[in-house]
């Protein structure tokens, strides 16, 4: 019988091969271990908020959120650094013990103590382009008009008339406004030169402590006032922003590098300034902050308030 014969014929063959492995010289014949992938790093993502401006009074600071709501920290004594409601604030201004913002309507919208600031009523009656907090609260109508609210002892809530004005800073016991022609008025305690403005066309004003400073139309900064510090000492070059403190000056470079004057312990020294690329220095008591090209915030200088934390401010 050859059915045995027969089925063993039709039934496959199966063949071996050995198969060398170039990674493992498998020439054995055995199977190497797999080899474990690299793996691909995660990329860093892009914040989906960052911050967009920056303000610091005496003790605490502020910015807006990209997403228009406000961060406040630091001093909160009188409830300056509570964070308002909203998310329709276009700019903000931290002063001594109270804080303002604007609204996309020109709404504005104070907070802190009530002595150093506008009433709810007073905050309702006219729209306004810009505001500024310090011992007082000034602001500019959208009909270019200035207004100031506060308790004052040197007339600092009383501004000049005029209905050019686009710009306004408040110090300590004075102010100063910029008007569209490009000159500056100071108003309020006159003590150390800090309201006689030297003359020139400017595009930028900050009233500091006891010193104020404007930015030319040749980025020039132009400083007058107490120099007890060397706060009035401007450095020579181009800068595209400036803010006046307490003891010491800053302004921002065309490089986005900071470069401050003054009062030392209050500011960044020279590589901190040049450590990243910032857009808006403010320059507060007795410390400094500059917000970065990536939103987010550096502080140097006093930290007695957690106004000026080492490691920074972030969204």
């Amino acid at each position: 019988d050859r059915l045995p014969e027969l089925i063993a014929e039709l039934a496959p063959t199966t063949a071996t091969r050995t198969v060398a492995d170039s990674s493992s010289g498998g020439e054995d014949g055995t199977t190497p271990e797999p080899s474990t992938p690299t793996p691909t790093p995660t990329p860093t993502p892009t914040p989906t908020t960052t911050f967009t401006t920056l303000s610091a009074g005496s003790y605490h600071n502020c910015a807006r959120r990209s997403t228009g709501t406000i961060d406040c920290w630091g001093q909160n004594t009188y409830g300056q650094d509570a964070d308002p409601s909203g998310s329709s604030f276009t700019a903000v201004s931290a002063g001594t013990t109270q804080s303002c913002a604007l609204t996309s309507a020109g709404a504005l919208s104070c907070w802190g103590r009530s002595v150093n600031r506008p009433t709810t009523t007073q905050e309702q009656s006219s729209t306004f382009t810009a505001v500024a907090a310090g011992g007082v609260v000034c602001a500019v109508r959208s009909a270019g008009t200035l207004a100031c609210w506060g308790a004052a002892a040197y007339g600092e809530d009383t501004p000049p008339t005029g209905s050019s004005f686009t710009a306004v800073s408040v110090g300590v016991e004075h102010a100063c406004a910029l008007s569209s022609a490009g000159a500056i008025s100071c108003w309020g305690r006159s003590a150390n030169g800090r309201t006689t403005v030297t003359a020139g066309t400017y595009t930028a004003v900050s009233a500091g402590g006891f010193h104020s400073c404007g930015l030319t139309g040749a980025g020039a900064i132009v400083c007058w006032g107490l120099n007890a510090f060397g706060q009035t000492a401007a450095q020579t070059g181009t800068f595209t922003a400036v803010s006046a403190g307490w003891g010491h000056t800053c302004g921002l470079r065309s490089t986005g590098a900071i470069e401050c004057w003054g009062r030392s312990s209050a500011h960044p020294t020279t590589a901190q300034g040049q450590s990243s690329t910032f857009t808006a220095v403010a320059a507060g008591r007795d410390h400094t902050c500059g917000l970065k090209s990536d939103g987010t915030i550096a502080c140097w200088g006093s930290n007695t308030q957690g106004q000026a934390p080492t490691a920074g401010v972030s969204p």
